[in-house]
């Protein structure tokens, strides 16, 4: 059961009030200034993607997700909306074929931990094709986002700041964000290493984030955060 007591609520949403879900009702308070897109990077089985969907079917919805078989679930779930594309890769700073650990499983992760050693079994790895997030504006002419929900296992250390560096996390006006970190006794806890790098730390990634965006939500390792000019 997700805890539904925020540390931080600056939303006006109540998490008391009945179907209350921290991943998607705050969005109702932070109607779109631009393209009204939602980005579900990281929609696994299709989760918060069928709240998000039910919530705002006006939106267009992005369903990002690697592994192969959560895509096809996708597809058998939501092929019947008009409004809804399903992209079988993730989003990043690159764009190539990359090997993923604990195929099948919710953890699966594009990263290398420094703590933790994965195994050397075949069927624990898969070939997941990643998209640079530029190339992927460019190609659906897209120049902003609404909403941008982020569970990526890790790789969310990767791809805030090469959002930032590229100036597309600017363009984002609402970020939702699952953290990975030992503090929240994630399977697959950091430090984070991704193409040979030690990613940033999680008190990095709030300096970073600050930068641009105002936090207005937390809960446990959730967190939401608005652009300052909302």
């Amino acid at each position: 059961m997700i805890a539904q007591i925020p540390a931080i609520n600056l939303t006006g949403t109540d998490p008391g009030k009945a179907g209350w879900h921290r991943e998607t009702t705050p969005l109702a308070a932070y109607p779109p200034k631009g393209e009204p897109n939602i980005f579900i990077i990281g929609a696994y089985s299709g989760t918060i993607a069928g709240l998000l969907i039910d919530q705002e079917p006006q939106a267009k919805h992005y369903l990002f997700e690697p592994q192969d078989w959560a895509c096809k679930t996708l597809r058998d779930r939501f092929s019947q909306y008009p409004n809804v594309e399903v992209c079988e890769f993730g989003l990043g700073d690159t764009t190539g074929l990359h090997k993923m650990c604990l195929y099948t499983s919710y953890d699966c992760t594009f990263l290398r931990s420094q703590t933790v050693a994965f195994s050397d079994d075949p069927a624990a790895w898969h070939d997941g094709w990643m998209m640079e997030f530029g190339d992927f504006m460019e190609m659906c002419q897209l120049k902003s986002i609404w909403y941008a929900s982020i569970n990526i296992e890790g790789y969310e250390y990767a791809l805030i700041p090469y959002l930032q560096e590229t100036g597309w996390l600017d363009k984002i006006e609402v970020l939702g964000i699952s953290w990975h970190d030992a503090r929240f006794n994630c399977p697959v806890p950091g430090p984070y290493v991704w193409q040979g790098n030690v990613l940033p730390s999680y008190e990095q990634m709030q300096e970073l984030l600050a930068e641009t965006h105002k936090l207005v939500l937390e809960i446990d390792n959730w967190q939401t955060w608005v652009r300052k000019d909302e």
